[in-house]
Formats: structure tokens, C-alpha cells, sequence
């Protein structure tokens, strides 16, 4: 079940990289970055609070992984909602809060300061380069 899962992960994480790479205009497409936006967030959700075999598994360190997930949903979020930036600050510190401390009624896992604070530095990093994406791609237009 465990490799099945992180197979599909990986696959799902190819498919959503590579269709961003090869699509430059999908970073153009305001409804498809709201709808990768909210899938991103439901992802972690799911490997946040789900049992920790749902967690995907990388070479990399926890914390980088962690960092780097939220970077990503905060950059496609800033991008998604360009002129909502503060709101969708509150809403990923907010669900990352929730999601942390949530994982403390799940057995199999447990919520810890120091991931809400790399979780959270990942999330204002990548919404502070969405938001300096944002404002370059309006000056070139």
C-alpha cells in the first residue's frame, strides 16, 4: 500500500511539474492556478493529517520537504490570487497551524513548533516570490 501510494504521489507530483514546465500559459490561466492551488492544499491535507505510510518519502532532509512543499502552494496561491495576498497569507498559516496541531489526533504522528515554523517560512517565501513573479509578468505586459 505504502509504495503504491508514494508511487502515485510521485506521479501526480511529475505530471503537475512537467504540465507547468512544458504549458508556460498554464501559469497565465487564473482558473487553473486557483484549481492547482486548491489541489495542492488538499494533497497536503491528506499527507499531513493522514497516517504517516501517506507521507511521501524523498532523499531529502524532513524539514527541506516540508519548506519546500509549502513554497510551492504558497507560490502557486500568490499567483492564483494576485490581489488577495494578505487573506491567502492568513488562510496557509492558518491551515498549516491547524493541519500541525491536527496531527496530534493522529496516532501515528505528532505536531511539533518547529515544523509549524519551517512549514510557515516555506509558505511566506513562496508567497513572497509569487508575489514578485506576479508583479514582473505585469510590468512586461
Amino acid at each position: 500500500m505504502r509504495a503504491g501510494l508514494n508511487g502515485l504521489l510521485t506521479l501526480m507530483g511529475l505530471v503537475l511539474s512537467g504540465f507547468a514546465v512544458v504549458r508556460l500559459d498554464f501559469l497565465s490561466s487564473p482558473a487553473l492556478l486557483k484549481i492547482a492551488a486548491w489541489l495542492l492544499l488538499l494533497g497536503l491535507v491528506i499527507v499531513t493529517v493522514g497516517p504517516i505510510e501517506w507521507r511521501p518519502i524523498s532523499p531529502l532532509p524532513v524539514q527541506i520537504e516540508r519548506a519546500t512543499a509549502l513554497m510551492v502552494i504558497g507560490f502557486v496561491f500568490a499567483l492564483a490570487y494576485p490581489r488577495h495576498l494578505l487573506l491567502v497569507a492568513f488562510l496557509l498559516i492558518g491551515a498549516t497551524a491547524v493541519l500541525e496541531f491536527a496531527q496530534v489526533l493522529e496516532p501515528s504522528r505528532h505536531g511539533r513548533w518547529l515544523d509549524l515554523a519551517v512549514k510557515v517560512f516555506g509558505a511566506s517565501v513562496g508567497l513572497t516570490i509569487g508575489y514578485g513573479f506576479e508583479r514582473l509578468r505585469k510590468r512586461r505586459a
